[in-house]
């Protein structure tokens, strides 16, 4: 692997080597708007850490090849826990359309190890309800394309610390505030396996279960077999053109 990371879940780093990452942590306080236990959202601790992002990962001398191509690489660290009822999960958030473009920015993503179920979700026009809703499994190895226009929240349904990385544009924000209005995602993933609906959204539809490697958004990549997703983008950065330019993948959605 040419970026040689490891998480040190006793000591909560992630380490590149013997260097230890700086991070951005998001706490349960950070959280509470979207959670489905509401007792325990305003009972539980605020300072307590949920997951841990790191921002622009890479190894020394990569610095011009990522700022050529205007992407960044990014870790996030999901613990092992629940929120009350609730696995623990990211807050969740929808990308920008960038000037003079159709579509939104995608984002990829890889599971670098443990178990994960990305919810994801597109909005019906104008308005912050949904038309589309899918429930999207992975695990160590397997990678996901977020496609242009859908909401995503990471959830971690395992007993094991969940780290993914992901391959996006580098300069936009991300949209937090459609989710947080709505109280989280169109649903929530209880610790018995139960998909509970959002009551916040109108007219629902019934979530979409997929695999990973069967999911319709990874047809836009030609992803290198076997190989992950940074080692892929050093030999082959041009392939990764439309997470810069999303009107590329145009042919791909609906």
């Amino acid at each position: 692997m040419p970026l040689p990371l490891q998480w040190d879940d006793e000591e909560k780093a992630l380490l590149r080597g013997i260097e230890r990452l700086p991070c951005e942590a998001r706490t349960l306080g950070q959280m509470v708007d979207v959670l489905f236990d509401r007792r325990y959202a305003s009972t539980a601790e605020p300072k307590t850490d949920l997951y841990y992002m790191y921002r622009g990962v890479k190894r020394p001398g990569d610095e011009e090849l990522f700022k050529k191509h205007g992407l960044r690489y990014d870790v996030t660290v999901t613990l092992a826990r629940t929120l009350g009822r609730e696995y623990n999960k990211t807050l969740g958030h929808y990308h920008p359309v960038p000037d003079g473009s159709r579509l939104a920015y995608p984002e990829l993503y890889e599971v670098l190890s443990g178990a994960l179920v990305f919810l994801i979700q597109t909005r019906v026009a104008g308005s912050g309800d949904v038309e589309r809703v899918y429930l999207i499994s992975a695990r160590e190895g397997d990678k996901v394309m977020i496609p242009p226009g859908y909401g995503h929240i990471m959830i971690n349904p395992g007993n094991e610390t969940l780290v993914t990385a992901n391959l996006v544009e580098s300069t936009f924000k991300s949209e937090y505030e459609p989710i947080k209005a709505k109280q989280g995602g169109a649903y929530y993933l209880l610790d018995d396996g139960t998909v509970k609906s959002n009551p916040a959204y109108k007219d629902l539809p019934e979530p979409q279960r997929v695999l990973a490697e069967k999911f319709w958004g990874n047809k836009s990549v030609d992803f290198a077999k076997g190989k992950n997703v940074y080692a892929s983008f050093l030999e082959s950065p041009e392939k990764y053109s439309f997470l810069k330019n999303p009107d590329e993948l145009e042919s791909l959605v609906p």
